[in-house]
């Protein structure tokens, strides 16, 4: 007999916390929603389909034009795929609704409930995390408890309850499979506790009529209402939580409140377990907190009573006083370095320094940057971009890559002297290339006054040798191998947190592996006897570890293929390894639904398209035959895309088949599949110990939390044995890395290509143009797809959002990157006859505005005027200046620039007559833009400046007239330039204005002019921001596709000229020749024009003038010697 009053006494031990959600206000990217739905499978069907054939599929089209991400957890979508009756379902099953929480604060839930109440698990299954974590309330059923996490104990607002009408029940023939007769009293509690706890709003009642004993479709009254009702929900809620990203207020004070909130979740998350570095954690805070130091100096001044007792306990600890000598700071300190092997645990120690010293510090103003710990975090423009944005918000913060690394120095400098600084930065190795190629120029070396700085990075590796070279009195620490005493308290707090322990015995054998010294080590074998349920077993599973970090990932690796298959764990790991920024969840999902899709075998190989074989095929012909080759290739492919509207055949998904993992959804105006829950849920929780989130917060994109992870994976996935007869056994340096221990496999090409191949597939069907410009061109090019690679140039949007500047990047990186993909396209000619043939195809169409043509234009202008292809730029540029529609704006100001520059780059070389026509063309230019500029608000300066100093070079060319009047007024605007680039710490400009004063010196021909302190000021100013700008398109390889490139060497020339060191102006001239002839032709404007003036130099040194001659005419420039080239820099 039913026991009421027990059932209430059960009710009665759920707790009830606050609903209250807090909006999402500051978010830009994309997000992820997760719906989770609870309802019984054999009374549901018909609603479950409306779901995933009506419902889901708009309200995805819906979320995707929001930038949201919408996943479906449904873990019994079906009686096929329903995860069977266990503990194991339980805990899938409130993992799930814990992993909604993580992610959107409060499940999106919606429950369908009529007569069946839903499985009760037996005691024997009620396991102790189900007790203590989930507050499992036994005898209550799996569905009821569902209800109870997701929405009851929180009162959430974003659930929805149905509850169906039961009258049509009983018109049914077989009636089991709709009424639970056994729990009707437990059924009908459950439903008056919701009806009690939740607005109406939250709990619909919905009546099907249905005539015979099937649930015939076009009988089926009511599900029309139900649909509705579910999207119209959903839909507020998921707005109201997450609005609209275009309507968000986008700022630097909303920049640095989402990222500093992400590195925050980071040390609260790796600073909670760390055990054993009591000592190392000590020295930091000794180099810290020492009474002697400037830092403490400050802070003293600030928060005497407190730093009078902080210091008193710091230096009361003995290993302090042992250490104290080593750490007594002077008024400028050395950085701190702490290095170690991978899987040390660096960064948990560093995110525990963090939190110790906020601690102990309070008053100490603290910056924190953690690798890893959001999309962008290896991104060196992003790290110096935080610094000023959380250290200096009153300075304007520098626009380029090079302004940033150049100001960081006196922008610390500045920050240490109003108070107390301490910087903490994970994972130096790291970052990206720029932060090794800039020669760690932002970080000053010894520190500036009242600065700390801790940083970690991996023993050995460049950026470590480099800092140890660069500041050899650099406080560094290694973080070693654990104690004993340490490894046993990560085994028990690690087993403790999961409800979970081993004896001692066990625990004295695990520990005896050589191993366990790592704590990367140590975590993943815990993890492993975590869910491995045979205890009389334990000694040989520990027994069986490797002793290496790598082997017991590979181990790891092994036994997830024998729970989940081989293949699709393959293939999710590979997808990920060969992504360039990680995948969003939903993408993942797509790419594993259909197995026919991602089963690798070594006979099959993945072509895109012909040229790929052709390339093969073709190795013995000579390389010009092989390029005009593709030439054509690509751009028969192109001109075929431009004249087809129709879809592409790669972007065409096939509906015909079905797959029992698969479920089909409306997505991207076709039909996808998605690998279901069922099969994603129990593979993801088997991943998740290796997986991080990375992007945006809550995003939802996906990649390793550990180097080492991708390691393991590449070498058990993604290699080969090695064969040793091509290079008579010696393994090259590129298949080093991918080597296991003894050295016997190397990089399978096969199979990246194939991964790449499919990724590539994938990303050209994407409607996102942002998420297709970050990974379709990366993987093209890896599969050496020519024409498809142009193909996505000829398409505007994702051609303008690789271009487009971001809030993180104002410079032209997306520029390089786009003329680095035009050179593997097939090379710049027919990208730019393709992207000429495109713009006239636009304005036949009459679809797009003329406003918004102009734009385009401008862009792909610059683009050509960037290439080297100046004479295509002007032909697009010339006639649309004259369009009156666009006249005096912005884009007019910006195509006149574009085509001043052109205009002089193609008369450079050419007699003087045409040169003066050119050069005064470009200066009527130049002003016009300047008016434009000059009106704008807020100002444009650099640009301003820009045109200010091509105005003054324009006039020097053709109108000096060495008249007072007219010096008096290219001083005036050099004053001006000047006075702006000092307001905004633009070095860059400061540099350029010195080219106007070397050209004004040289016209003059005036000493005081020549060498004055000013002059030799801005000669120094000159060289260092050329070479840094060498520096950078090196690292970026934008030097392979930009002829700014040769012009660095020809300025560093003429600058070397200036002040008559022929031997060095000689050297770079040269260099300048060779550099510009190699990135585009000989026949090429500026590599003309560099010939003709180290002709001219040549021609006037003693006993040069027959070389002079035959270089002149075209013959060989022979390499400079390098000392003198080093000399220079």
């Amino acid at each position: 007999m039913f026991d009421h009053s027990a059932h209430e006494d059960m009710w009665k031990t759920i707790p009830i916390e606050s609903g209250k959600i807090l909006v999402d206000e500051h978010r830009r990217g994309w997000r992820t929603v997760r719906l989770f739905l609870s309802a019984t499978v054999s009374d549901f069907q018909d609603e479950r389909q409306k779901l995933a054939t009506q419902i889901i599929p708009q309200l995805r089209m819906w979320c995707e034009n929001r930038k949201i991400q919408l996943i479906e957890v449904d873990l019994q979508w079906s009686k096929e795929s329903r995860i069977s009756e266990t503990g194991s379902s339980l805990e899938m099953s409130m993992r799930e609704l814990q992993r909604c929480r993580e992610e959107n604060m409060r499940p999106f839930f919606l429950s369908l409930l009529s007569e069946m109440y839903g499985w009760v698990p037996p005691s024997k299954f009620l396991t102790k995390e189900l007790r203590d974590r989930y507050g499992w309330v036994p005898g209550f059923s799996q569905n009821a408890m569902e209800i109870i996490y997701g929405s009851y104990i929180d009162r959430n607002p974003n659930a929805l309850i149905f509850i169906r009408d039961p009258t049509c029940i009983s018109r049914l023939a077989c009636q089991d499979d709709f009424v639970d007769k056994n729990h009707k009293e437990d059924l009908t509690i459950l439903k008056e506790k919701i009806r009690q706890h939740f607005p109406s709003n939250q709990v619909m009642d919905y009546t099907l009529d249905i005539d015979d004993d099937t649930l015939d479709e076009k009988k089926l009254k009511g599900i029309a209402e139900f649909c509705s009702s579910i999207l119209t929900f959903f839909k507020q809620r998921i707005s109201e939580q997450y609005p609209d990203p275009q309507s968000a207020v986008v700022n630097a004070q909303s920049i640095m409140f989402t990222e500093r909130r992400l590195h925050t979740q980071f040390i609260d998350i790796r600073s909670s377990a760390v055990y054993g570095r009591g000592k190392l954690q000590r020295k930091v805070m000794s180099y810290i907190g020492s009474a002697e130091n400037h830092v403490m100096t400050l802070y003293k001044h600030c928060y005497k009573k407190n730093a009078t007792k902080i210091s008193t306990v710091v230096l009361s600890m003995p290993v302090i006083q042992k250490k104290i000598s080593m750490f007594l700071a002077t008024k400028q300190h050395e950085v701190f370095i702490m290095h170690g092997d991978a899987g040390a645990g660096k960064s948990s120690l560093l995110a525990s320094c963090c939190r110790l010293s906020s601690q102990l510090f309070p008053g100490l103003r603290t910056f924190y940057h953690f690798v890893g710990a959001g999309g962008g975090s290896t991104d060196l423009v992003r790290l110096l971009r935080r610094l000023f944005m959380e250290l200096a918000p009153d300075i304007p913060i520098p626009n380029t890559e090079e302004e940033l690394v150049r100001a960081t120095p006196q922008m610390l400098k500045r920050s240490g002297q109003e108070g107390g600084l301490v910087i903490f930065i994970d994972a130096l190795n790291q970052l990206d290339i720029d932060a090794i190629e800039s020669n760690l120029a932002w970080l000053p070396i010894p520190l500036p006054v009242g600065v700390r700085c801790v940083l970690s990075m991996i023993t050995g590796t460049k950026i470590h040798k480099m800092i140890t070279v660069r500041a050899p009195a650099t406080i560094s620490v290694e973080v070693g191998a654990l104690d004993y005493d340490a490894c046993a308290e990560i085994v028990n707090g690690y087993l403790g947190l999961r409800n979970r322990s081993i004896s001692s015995a066990h625990e004295k054998r695990l520990l005896a592996k050589r191993g366990s010294k790592n704590p990367l080590w140590l975590v993943t074998a815990c993890e492993e006897l975590r869910i491995y349920r045979c205890i009389a077993a334990t000694d040989d599973k520990i027994v069986s570890f490797s002793d290496s970090l790598l082997g017991l990932l590979q181990q790891v690796l092994k036994r997830i293929e024998e729970e989940h298959g081989k293949d699709l764990v393959m293939a999710a790991l590979c997808f990920l390894e060969c992504s360039r920024h990680g995948l969003l969840e939903t993408e993942l999902l797509v790419l594993l639904a259909e197995p026919r899709n991602y089963i690798f075998t070594q006979s099959e190989t993945y072509e895109p398209t012909s040229v790929v074989s052709k390339v093969a095929e073709t190795t013995s012909n000579s390389v010009e035959e092989l390029q005009k080759q593709l030439h054509n290739d690509a751009k028969f492919a192109v001109q075929d895309e431009l004249k087809n509207t129709s879809p592409s055949t790669a972007s065409k998904v096939d509906t015909s088949m079905t797959s029992d993992r698969g479920q089909e959804v409306n997505l991207n105006n076709g039909i996808q599949k998605q690998l279901v829950t069922a099969s994603w849920s129990p593979l993801y929780q088997s991943l998740q110990p290796f997986l991080r989130p990375c992007g945006e917060p809550g995003e939802g994109r996906l990649d390793f939390f550990h180097r080492a992870v991708s390691k393991a994976v590449r070498l058990r996935y993604l290699t080969r044995k090695k064969s040793f007869g091509e290079n008579n056994g010696k393994a090259t340096a590129l298949s080093h890395s991918f080597s296991g221990h003894d050295g016997s496999t190397e990089k399978d090409e096969d199979r990246y290509t194939f991964w790449h191949g499919k990724l590539a597939d994938h990303f050209e069907a994407c409607r996102d143009n942002q998420r297709k410009a970050e990974e379709l061109p990366y993987h093209l090019e890896k599969i050496l797809s020519i024409s498809r690679l142009l193909q996505m140039l000829a398409n505007w949007d994702t051609f303008n959002a690789i271009y487009a500047p971001t809030l993180y990047h104002e410079d032209n990186k997306g520029l390089y990157e786009i003329l680095y993909y035009g050179r593997q396209a097939g090379g710049f000619n027919v990208v730019a006859e393709m992207l000429e043939a495109q713009i006239q195809i636009w304005e036949v169409s009459g679809e797009i505005p003329k406003e918004e043509i102009a734009h385009r234009a401008m862009v792909i202008g610059k683009f050509l005027q960037k290439a080297g292809k100046e004479v295509h730029a002007t032909s697009l540029l010339s006639e649309r200046i004259s369009d009156k529609s666009i006249a005096n704006t912005v884009v007019w100001a910006d195509m006149c620039v574009i085509l001043a520059r052109a205009i002089v780059t193609i008369e450079c070389g050419k007699a003087s007559g045409r040169r003066a026509s050119a050069f005064r063309r470009s200066q009527q230019l130049q002003e016009g833009a300047l008016s434009v500029y000059q009106a704008q608000i807020p100002l444009p300066w650099r640009a301003i400046c820009n045109s200010i100093i091509q105005v003054m070079q324009c006039e020097l060319e053709v109108d000096y007239d060495a008249s007072t009047q007219f010096i008096a007024r290219i001083e005036q605007k050099i004053k001006e330039v000047k006075n702006l680039a000092l307001q905004h710490n633009a070095k860059d400009i400061l540099a350029s204005v010195h080219t106007t004063i070397a050209t004004l010196a040289s016209v003059q021909q005036q000493s005081y002019y020549r060498f004055d302190d000013e002059y030799m000021y801005f000669f120094q100013l000159y060289n260092e921001n050329q070479m840094l700008g060498q520096k950078y398109m090196e690292q970026s390889c934008t030097h392979t596709t930009n002829m700014s490139y040769s012009s660095i060497f020809f300025n560093l020339g003429m600058n070397y000229h200036s002040v008559n060191d022929i031997t060095r102006a000689e050297a770079y001239y040269r260099q300048s020749v060779i550099t510009a002839e190699s990135i585009s032709s000989s026949d090429h404007p500026w590599s003309k024009y560099h010939r003709q003036i180290l002709s001219a130099l040549l021609n006037r040194l003693d006993g040069r003038g027959m070389e002079a001659t035959e270089i002149a005419n075209g013959g060989i420039v022979h390499p400079p010697n390098a000392d003198h080239l080093a000399a220079g820099s």
